[in-house]
């Protein structure tokens, strides 16, 4: 039998059918975004990088108070400026009193005796731009324009304005790339875990840090901790600067070294859910990379402190806490716990457009100010000569923190290609391979970087 070709000519060859064409696996890393918005990938990360989920009474014994305390937010408002004849009454807007006497009849626990050791003054300024922000979210709420409104606009007439007011002895930063952590456990790493693992930044909204003038002593002089241990032989041997692996790049939780070199260490995280963001249980995944990396720089550096996140979205906020401890059963491993704020068992979620909600976030954010610089700063001196310690006169080992090239390889094409075309076909149908000659030049893999 003969088969016409396209020129009308018959001819006796059989036209071949076409090969399915095969799907084209990427050896690509995925971003911190891209694995927050899945949670197959999610949990993939979570897995390798030892993290669990854990209640918030599980905080360890050593942490509560330090956690409690900033979660505590009673008796900050003097109870005097809801009463007749307020203080304020004389230079406050009738809107700012109305603002302040909604939130008492919400929650009376904010409102306490006056307190002599509070400044009014300064208290009364940071709540004015607290009720500034909750007059723009209202006005947005209650438009009558069809205009709608993106949580990038949120951010600029809300969010931002309350960090400002409650974040102001801390150094606040925006958007500054995170350095991811290292896996934990590698056993059953696969390509696709590969390609997970393999994100190496995550870049959160703000983040709160110790100011440089306050742990400069941790660096500065040549007999420094700093100093002392970037030069000690234990130290050197663990990384190198060509790979951003070395002790400076340790000492920080950034991608980029500062600018005088030395420690840098974040208590807290805030992530604001973005439009790739399907809810903020998305944004609190992507913050907890985050939190997880700050977690891993504190162990690594030996400073037990608790590190807090906040994710906003919708006008709604959350709070979690991660902390470090080793495995209590099984193989001595690190694991990294994150707790969501609960009250009475149930997680807190705080909603913006009420104004005692908005109060207690500035309140919870004045006490992350009050800690960074208090009791967080505390520990990590204490944890830093820890370390000195253990190195310098003990010579322990040094645990490296940061993400790595030699920690995750790139996932090779051909394995994947190999693997997508065996679960696709049979052995029995799978056509046999031709040896490659002798004399047949080999072909080289581009290396990726």
């Amino acid at each position: 039998m003969s088969y016409a070709t396209s020129s009308g000519v018959s001819s006796g060859i059989r036209p071949q059918a076409k090969a399915p064409r095969t799907k084209k696996c990427s050896t690509r890393f995925l971003s911190a975004s891209e694995i927050a918005r899945n949670k197959t990938h999610s949990e993939t990360w979570q897995h390798y990088q030892g993290l669990e989920q854990a209640n918030y009474n599980d905080i360890p014994e050593d942490l509560k108070a330090d956690v409690h305390g900033v979660f505590n937010i009673a008796g900050r408002i003097p109870l005097s400026w809801v009463k007749k004849g307020s203080p304020i009454e004389g230079f406050a807007t009738p809107g700012f009193l109305k603002f302040v006497r909604q939130a008492h009849k919400r929650n009376k626990d904010l409102f306490g005796e006056d307190d002599s050791s509070v400044d009014s003054g300064g208290l009364f300024i940071d709540i004015s731009l607290v009720f500034a922000a909750w007059e723009s979210l209202k006005e947005m709420a209650n438009s009558k324009s069809k205009e709608s409104w993106s949580e990038a606009d949120y951010v600029a007439h809300v969010y931002t304005i309350i960090r400002q007011a409650g974040v102001k002895r801390s150094t606040r930063r925006n958007q500054r790339r995170v350095c991811l952590p290292q896996p934990i456990v590698h056993d059953g790493m696969d390509n696709e875990a590969r390609r997970i693992l393999g994100a190496k930044i995550v870049i959160p909204d703000c983040v709160v840090l110790i100011p440089q003038s306050l742990v400069k002593n941790l660096s500065d002089s040549k007999d420094s901790a700093f100093k002392r241990l970037k030069k000690h032989k234990i130290i050197t041997r663990s990384g190198a600067p060509s790979k951003h692996t070395s002790f400076p790049y340790q000492a920080t939780p950034f991608m980029s070294l500062p600018n005088a070199a030395g420690f840098e260490f974040a208590s807290s995280f805030s992530e604001d859910k973005k439009p790739s963001h399907e809810s903020m249980e998305d944004a609190y995944r992507q913050n907890r990379m985050s939190t997880a990396s700050a977690v891993r720089h504190l162990h690594s550096l030996h400073v037990d402190a608790p590190v807090f996140g906040l994710t906003w979205a919708h006008t709604k906020v959350k709070a979690h806490v991660d902390w470090w401890r080793r495995s209590e059963d099984g193989p001595d491993q690190l694991v990294v716990y994150s707790a969501t704020y609960s009250q009475q068992n149930e997680e807190k979620e705080w909603n913006l457009e009420d104004p005692a909600d908005l109060l207690e976030v500035y309140f919870l954010l004045r006490n992350i100010d009050s800690f960074t610089i208090g009791s967080f700063r505390e520990r990590v001196n204490q944890g830093v000569q820890r370390l000195l310690g253990a190195v310098v006169d003990e010579g322990k080992t040094f645990e490296p923190w940061r993400r790595s090239t030699e920690s995750v390889k790139r996932p090779s094409r051909a394995q994947k290609e190999n693997h997508s075309t065996s679960s696709n076909s049979s052995p029995a149908s799978s056509p046999k391979h031709s040896k490659q000659k002798s004399g047949a030049p080999r072909r080289k893999n581009r290396s990726s970087h």
